[in-house]
């Protein structure tokens, strides 16, 4: 029920430290998502300036799931300049029909790997390869495949991630004709709290009108 999800989402406010910056996947009709308001808030962004008043370094993003790039052209249109984004997006399809008919542009700032995303981890884990920032978006259907939330994937995610980063993934718990939802959720969230300690993890609902699946941000 709505009374329910209110209560839940209560609960992970209470139950549990807040990340420094709140991810927000709900694309709406026209334009971008407001992902990372400004990118100032992010608890990793490099200062450029002298001292802590300086304005924020470029940054660098793994966006694992990245479709049609939505979401990574909303980030190269409001982070800092020098900011890069590795997208990972297993469907070549996907990226090509993006480039023809969204105004995907790809550069060195702005790279397209098409692999899934376990295999994507080893190979920047195999070449130390660090991001601030590593977004996960990975859906069949609702449900999020086993690679995507595996430990294995967590820890992948935990290596690749600089000191200070912000790991964020994008999942549905609950859903009326879907109850396997639940019990995904559950093993994902369980396995975030075990790879990266519960102070570290937070719960950010993403509130739907009643007909549709339950959405939140780990």
């Amino acid at each position: 029920s709505d009374a329910g999800f209110r209560e839940f989402c209560a609960y992970a406010k209470r139950g549990y430290a807040r990340v420094g910056v709140e991810l927000q996947a709900v694309l709406p009709p026209k334009g971008p998502p407001p992902l990372l308001p400004l990118c100032l808030e992010l608890p990793c962004g490099r200062q450029a300036g002298p001292g802590p008043g300086g304005p924020p370094g470029p940054l660098s993003f793994l966006i694992i799931g990245a479709g049609a790039g939505t979401i990574s052209m909303h980030i190269q249109a409001h982070c800092p300049h020098g900011t890069t984004v590795d997208d990972v997006e297993p469907n070549p399809r996907i990226t090509a029909l993006a480039q023809a008919y969204m105004g995907l542009d790809l550069s060195a700032a702005h790279t397209v790997e098409p692999v899934f995303g376990l295999e994507a981890l080893r190979r920047r884990q195999g070449e130390g390869r660090r991001y601030d920032v590593v977004w996960v978006d990975c859906f069949a259907h609702l449900n999020i495949p086993e690679g995507c939330r595996s430990e294995e994937f967590l820890q992948g995610v935990r290596a690749v991630l600089m000191p200070g980063g912000v790991y964020a993934q994008n999942t549905f718990f609950m859903h009326e004709t879907i109850p396997a939802l639940e019990d995904e959720f559950d093993r994902l969230f369980h396995g975030v709290v075990r790879v990266f300690g519960a102070r570290h993890v937070s719960l950010e609902p993403v509130q739907y009108p009643p007909e549709h699946a339950r959405q939140m941000i780990v």
